[in-house]
């Protein structure tokens, strides 16, 4: 039986995202992880202000979240085609040793 987090086991992280403060409840492993998201969040907003061409904190913030969304379906998408590449290659090496084998197997006959 998995045991369950109590919510002893949280703790409140204070981030700052477009110039104010959020408090985020979390695992303390997350604590990492959820600090260098809110500064990812705080990152894209500021540039899509920099751009200048998105008025209000709503509208940055739909901004900011689609482009990192981008991001995030950019980077799936070359880790998939890694992955199979690196699938295909794995398929060729193993044909490539089975031949070679079967190659020794027949010479020794």
């Amino acid at each position: 039986m998995q045991q369950q987090e109590s919510p002893t086991d949280r703790i409140i992280v204070a981030v700052t995202i477009f110039g104010k403060e959020y408090g985020f409840a979390c695992a303390p492993e997350e604590k990492n992880q959820l600090e260098k998201a809110a500064a990812l969040l705080n990152e894209k907003m500021q540039e899509v202000r920099n751009i200048g061409r998105i008025v209000g904190q709503e509208r940055t913030t739909l901004m900011a979240g689609i482009m990192l969304a981008k991001e995030l379906i950019q980077t799936r998408s070359a880790t998939q085609q890694i992955w199979n590449e690196a699938q295909n290659d794995t398929t060729r090496l193993i044909t490539h040793v089975d031949i070679n084998a079967n190659l020794s197997e027949t010479d020794n006959f």
